[in-house]
Parts: C-alpha cells; sequence; structure tokens
C-alpha cells in the first residue's frame, strides 16, 4: 500500500492518542509498515504539534516564493533593493523581495558578492579646497623631518584642551570581565555621565610632558585666558631653544589676541588643517588614553581629578611621548596618499 505523508501522520496521531511513547510509537510504525517508514524525528515533530493543538494533518502552506528562488532575476531584486538603501537589514531585505533569508545570504555572497560591512565615521564631509589644503599642510610639515639635524622636531610643542568628568561610565566592550563556566557575569548598574567636570589644555612635546593647564573661574575656554594664563606657562616649561607651536583651529587659538601674543613672543606656529582630528597627537593618542584612564572612576572633589590626570600624564614613558610624533608623521604621509582625504 503505498501511504502519503498525511495517512502516515494519522498513525502518529492515533498512537499517541493512546498516550504511546516516543519511541514505542516509532518502533510500532516501522514494525508493521516496515523499516525506515518514518523517522524518529517526524515522529517527535508531529507529536509536538498535536500537543500545540494541531487539528491539521496537511502540510503548512508556504507564503512567498519557494525556497529555490537563487536565479538571476531574483538577485536583480535584491539588487536593487541595497542600491535604493545600503543600510537594509536582512529582515527588511526578505520582508521587501519575498526570498528566504538563506536564500537572500547566498545571493548576496555568491551572485552579488556584497556584505554588510560597519561604515566608517569621519568628523566632517571634506570640500576639494578643504582637502587640498590638508595636502599642503601635511607636505609642509612632513619637511621639518627632514631638518632633524637641527633637532627642529624637538621644538615642536603640541596642545589641546579636553573635559574630564566627575564620573564617565565605561563602555560596554571595557566592562568585560573573565568568568568560568559554572559562573554567571554579574550586573553592572549603568550609570550616567555626571554633569561636573574640569577642562584641561595639556601640552607636550617629543621630550615629555610641557603642563597641564586647569581651567579655574570661568567655563570656556577664550583667548585672554589662552593669552595671559595658559601659554605664557607653556613657554616657560617648554624648549628654551625656541617654539613651534601646533594646536587646532579653535577659536581661543586663532583670535587676534592670540596671534599678536605669539607674534610679540616669536612663537612660530606649525600649521594644521581645519576638520583635522586625525592629524592632531591630542585628538587621535593623548586624549584617548586619558578618558580610557579615567573611565569609571567616581571622583569628589577637584583634587582627585588633578591627581588622576596627572597619575596618568606622568605614566607615559618617554618612548611614547617620542612614537606619538611618530605615528603623527605616518598619518600625515597616509594623508598625502590619499590626496587630502581621511584615511583608514
Amino acid at each position: 500500500m503505498d501511504l502519503k505523508s498525511d495517512h502516515i501522520r494519522a498513525i502518529i496521531y492515533y498512537q499517541w492518542m493512546q498516550t504511546k511513547e516516543l519511541d514505542e510509537i516509532h518502533q510500532r510504525i516501522n514494525t508493521v509498515l516496515g523499516h525506515n517508514t518514518v523517522g524518529f524525528s517526524t515522529v517527535t515533530k508531529w507529536v509536538r504539534e498535536f500537543k500545540r493543538g494541531r487539528q491539521s494533518l496537511e502540510d503548512t502552506p508556504k507564503q512567498g516564493r519557494p525556497v529555490s528562488v537563487n536565479t538571476p532575476e531574483n538577485a536583480a531584486i535584491v539588487e536593487d533593493i541595497i542600491r535604493a538603501d545600503p543600510s537594509v537589514t536582512y529582515h527588511e531585505l526578505e520582508q521587501k523581495s519575498g526570498i528566504p533569508g538563506t536564500t537572500l545570504r547566498r545571493i548576496c555572497a555568491d551572485q552579488l558578492k556584497v556584505q554588510k560591512k560597519l561604515c566608517r565615521f569621519v568628523p566632517h564631509r571634506l570640500s576639494d579646497e578643504q582637502k587640498k589644503d590638508r595636502l599642503e599642510k601635511c607636505q609642509q610639515n612632513l619637511k621639518l623631518w627632514k631638518k632633524g639635524k637641527d633637532n627642529t622636531i624637538n621644538k615642536i610643542v603640541t596642545g589641546d584642551e579636553v573635559y574630564v568628568y566627575y564620573y564617565e561610565p565605561k563602555l560596554s566592550r571595557e566592562a568585560k570581565i573573565f568568568v568560568f563556566e559554572d559562573e554567571e557575569p554579574p550586573s553592572v548598574v549603568r550609570k550616567e555621565k555626571t554633569i561636573g567636570k574640569i577642562l584641561y589644555a595639556i601640552f607636550f612635546s617629543s621630550s615629555g610632558l610641557v603642563d597641564a593647564v586647569k581651567l579655574e573661574g570661568q567655563r570656556t575656554v577664550t583667548a585672554l585666558w589662552y593669552t595671559t594664563q595658559c601659554l605664557p606657562r607653556v613657554l616657560e616649561k617648554g624648549p628654551k631653544n625656541g617654539i613651534l607651536l601646533h594646536h587646532d583651529n579653535a577659536p581661543a587659538h586663532t583670535a587676534w589676541l592670540t596671534t599678536n601674543f605669539l607674534a610679540e613672543n616669536r612663537v612660530k606656529l606649525v600649521p594644521h588643517p581645519p576638520y583635522s582630528p586625525d592629524l592632531a597627537m591630542c585628538d587621535f593618542w593623548l586624549f584617548s588614553g586619558l578618558k580610557h584612564f579615567l573611565r569609571g572612576k567616581a571622583f569628589s572633589s577637584e583634587e582627585e581629578i588633578d591627581s588622576a590626570v596627572m597619575e596618568y600624564l606622568e605614566s607615559i614613558e618617554k618612548k611614547d611621548w617620542e612614537e606619538a610624533f611618530e605615528r603623527w608623521r605616518r598619518r600625515m604621509t597616509k594623508c598625502i596618499e590619499a590626496e587630502g582625504d581621511y584615511f583608514e
């Protein structure tokens, strides 16, 4: 007798209604109807369905296209959806195309050669003129390394301002800990960043820290504070054979008051292009390390913050200050290779 699938399912249902065990149902059917009539997994699946209240013995009708839809026509449909919205998810692709997820992934991988990748975030959408400016300033600055016999690099002092919070929560990736197989990771209460913060202007050279100047008595950096409180200390503690100052284009740094102060003190500037934190040592190196060191620590006073900031700065070895300048040189080289655009 040629038994169809729904016949077998009816027999499974009948046996199950007699409260037979799964292995017994499987054995009885194969003993009576022949070896390999039904698999144990099939018995398990349908008994589970009957327990859930299923009444039909027919296959559940499948929606959309059949599973085998890995065709050029459907690849074209998927490509059109992706090109219209590159951020579309696989779930949205499945809904819009009606193609099953496993087939979608095969189409993306095998036919379209497309895959999900993280976007590269950049500080600014550079114009052609801004790219040209970055290119020219990098070329100009790299000439300083060719004057190594005059110790030109050792004259450069670079600096910028950074806010330090009384409490800044750890990032998710920084909250990972080792746990053994019989342990569960502990729960950590997520605390919000505190409003209280202190600003420091930190300057250094290839020889090490020059000074860390704290902003006191006001909320924001002004050209007046920069030229009367900050830069005089930097000039006093900086290289005695002259300073080449490198800072970004913040308003306090480019104000006429600052320009006049630098001219009066015969301080030359190392040019820095706008929208270029990737070419500022404070941004791509020093401040990220400082933030990582302070993150997750709660401070109750300015004195504690002062102590923690200095602890980190004084822990940096001389070779690391020198390496920061070497990384700066490599980054400017990459910027030139990228024709002034942001680089990886």
